[in-house]
């Protein structure tokens, strides 16, 4: 595991349920031809994102490398120096290094988390925030 990823991860879904920010956790995110090159805009343009979309808006994250798939899709690509990259639950998993099973069940599957909740609409970015602490904290079940 990436322990500092994962604080900074945790801090930044904080932030964006203390925002208020629009969270949904059905799909990655989408947005309009905004650019997405900044921490103003990532805040304050309306996007409509989970938490991989989030993340892969965040500057840090971009510098090493997490970016989104496209200025209107925020699926997550983690694009490597060699020119390769993978997408989705795949980056998520190889950035934060939590395997793919604990990506998909935090980032993709979460509802089984959260049974008495009726969708997945009802997953908060600070629910996943705290799945990912609890898998810091190893209270979670790891792959």
């Amino acid at each position: 595991m990436n322990h500092k990823r994962l604080i900074e991860a945790i801090q930044v879904l904080k932030d964006v349920h203390e925002k208020n920010l629009a969270f949904n956790y059905s799909y990655w995110g989408r947005r309009d031809k905004d650019t997405i090159s900044s921490e103003k805009v990532q805040h304050t343009c309306n996007t409509e994102a989970c938490a991989g979309g989030y993340l892969a808006l965040h500057p840090p994250f971009n510098a090493q490398g997490l970016v989104p798939l496209a200025l209107n899709n925020l699926t997550p690509v983690l694009k490597y120096h060699t020119g390769c990259e993978v997408q989705g639950t795949d980056a998520l998993a190889k950035f934060f290094d939590i395997g793919f099973t604990n990506a998909r069940r935090i980032f993709v599957n979460a509802a089984h988390y959260f049974p008495d909740r009726p969708s997945y609409q009802k997953i908060t970015a600070l629910d996943i925030a705290e799945l990912l602490q609890k898998l810091l904290d190893k209270d979670l079940e790891a792959e």
